[in-house]
């Protein structure tokens, strides 16, 4: 068959018949959809299994619960499609959403497809366009173009794009089951590396739903060690002209991460918080980062403090500054 869809699912018994049913409303004949439950304990194996037996096009298979990495790479595993596509089970896509992203790819056979997507963050019934609404026709980049798909927001999503299932299996592709944070991205750009250039579909296709409950408000102690990865992985992707710019973006999460350790759900002790601070300055990630940066959002006097790779000097002036404003 021409493409699987692979639907990881956890406890989406809510949102699930919603996602399903426009995966099987698509304009489009030759697919089959996989759902894989992640161990769930609501009502969603049931409803997995009740959509399997009614559609002979969609399989279903249970698993214990292992992290959303490795259920899309069971997913993966099971696939007899030329080509894989990926749908959250809180999320749901246009009717043609499968039909204009393979023919597409079709027409582009060494590129990444991308398709526009509609967001709608938190319980807001208002989407917004991801990509500028200046982009309205399709356009085809070179893959040293790469930096403009970070900037547009939608390099790192797995669930707007479409992958040819033989480039993954040849080039050892998967999901990291040890990342929590970034995985998506880890994933995408390991496939673009084996792409010559990426094709964007302005038309928004796939609507994302992000939950109170999703993973990116969680608060995570190993934040850092989480997203680092993706960092380095992209800067062999990213123009000499364009590292500032990208440099400037990760510098903000690194510097949320630093205030992450702070958090009042983390147990350890002041310092050991101030230790592992310092291993994030001192890392090599972020002294990249820090070096290449314009550092334009940043006051000159936080910058010379993070340049001291002691995170103690940050918190002693940021408790003289509090006391100093009452």
């Amino acid at each position: 068959m021409k493409v699987s869809v692979i639907v990881p699912i956890y406890n989406q018994e809510k949102h699930l018949n919603r996602c399903v049913d426009s995966l099987i409303n698509q304009n489009f004949n030759d697919y089959e959809i996989i759902l894989v439950n992640d161990g769930s304990t609501d009502k969603t194996p049931l409803i997995c299994d009740e959509y399997s037996q009614k559609y002979d096009f969609i399989k279903t298979i249970h698993k214990s619960n292992s992290g959303v990495s490795a259920t899309r790479n069971v997913g993966i595993n099971a696939a007899q499609g030329e080509y894989i596509m990926f749908v959250d089970s809180d999320d749901y896509v246009a009717q043609n959403y499968i039909s204009d992203m393979y023919q597409c790819q079709i027409e582009n056979p060494d590129h990444l497809v991308v398709c526009d997507m509609f967001r709608n963050l938190g319980h807001s019934s208002k989407f917004k366009r991801t990509l500028p609404h200046n982009i309205k026709d399709k356009i085809s980049y070179s893959k040293d173009e790469f930096y403009l798909l970070y900037k547009f927001h939608i390099s790192g999503f797995p669930v707007n794009k479409i992958f040819e299932r033989q480039r993954l299996l040849s080039s050892n592709i998967c999901f990291d089951p040890s990342l929590a944070l970034g995985e998506d991205a880890v994933f995408v750009i390991q496939y673009f590396q084996t792409c010559k250039g990426f094709t964007i579909l302005p038309t928004p296709l796939y609507y994302y739903c992000l939950l109170d409950s999703g993973a990116t408000l969680k608060y995570r102690k190993d934040r850092f060690n989480q997203i680092a990865p993706s960092f380095f992985l992209r800067i062999p992707l990213i123009k000499d002209e364009y590292l500032p710019q990208y440099c400037d973006s990760f510098l903000w999460d690194f510097v949320l991460c630093l205030k992450n350790t702070f958090d009042k759900r983390n147990p350890d002790g002041f310092y050991k918080k101030i230790k592992y601070n310092n291993s994030i300055l001192r890392s090599k990630e972020f002294v990249f980062c820090l070096e290449n940066a314009s550092k334009k959002n940043e006051s000159p006097k936080y910058i010379k403090l993070l340049q001291k790779k002691n995170y103690l000097w940050i918190y002693l002036t940021e408790k003289i500054s509090k006391l100093v404003k009452r």
